[in-house]
């Protein structure tokens, strides 16, 4: 509790796809006597908290955008900050953290094609039903919808997603599937960046032979 041990954290939330500064942004967390405080973003994406207890905590930002009657959703994020840290062994005074925090609109879209070439006849043929799924490598990322994050192909090998953040770290990763008695499998796929408003078309994804796993009997 003493004035030496108190820290501070400061830096600026911004819409990771156009660098611009967002304004209102919701951040809460829990002070040393375990209540919740709250604290929001100045005009310009600017945030300054004091007096914060040694020790690690963790800051959550929350946005939204309201225009008329539509309103946009960003993506959640949980930061951890610890003043361990950050400490300067100046005069024993523990120093101040700042941080960028990029937030991202939850407005893109994704679609593509799920495909295997049959390993008897070589045909290229679509996979339907075949599980799709995202993740996203942002460990501070919060999902608001999981659903959002799940896909399964038509009988026309396609997929889609929507309600996605427009921002990069996202992974496509695609369930085995069995073809005659053959397995087939796709690698991760790390995707481009997703844009506001927008689709990105992966094309036809091939799945490939398992040849770690042999032939069910039939």
């Amino acid at each position: 509790d003493s004035e030496y041990s108190k820290w501070t954290f400061s830096g600026t939330v911004i819409d990771s796809e156009n660098g611009q500064g967002l304004s209102k942004v919701v951040i809460t967390y829990q002070d040393s006597d375990g209540d919740i405080q709250t604290v929001e973003t100045d005009a310009s994406g600017n945030f300054f908290i004091k007096e914060l207890p040694y020790g690690s905590l963790n800051f959550s930002f929350n946005y939204k955008s309201i225009k008329d009657k539509d309103t946009l959703y960003y993506t959640p994020k949980v930061i951890n900050i610890g003043s361990s840290g950050e400490s300067s062994r100046m005069e024993g005074v523990i120093a101040g953290t700042a941080l960028i925090v990029r937030m991202s609109p939850l407005n893109a879209k994704l679609e593509g094609e799920c495909y295997l070439i049959e390993e008897s006849t070589e045909k290229k043929i679509p996979v339907s039903k075949a599980k799709v799924y995202l993740v996203h490598q942002d460990t501070a990322f919060v999902n608001l919808s999981p659903k959002s994050f799940e896909a399964q192909t038509d009988s026309l090998g396609k997929f889609n997603f929507t309600k996605l953040p427009a921002d990069t770290g996202l992974v496509l990763r695609i369930e085995a599937v069995t073809h005659k008695n053959l397995r087939y499998i796709s690698n991760d796929i790390d995707l481009p960046r997703l844009k506001s408003t927008s689709t990105t078309n992966l094309g036809r994804i091939y799945l490939s032979r398992d040849t770690l796993v042999s032939a069910a009997p039939l």
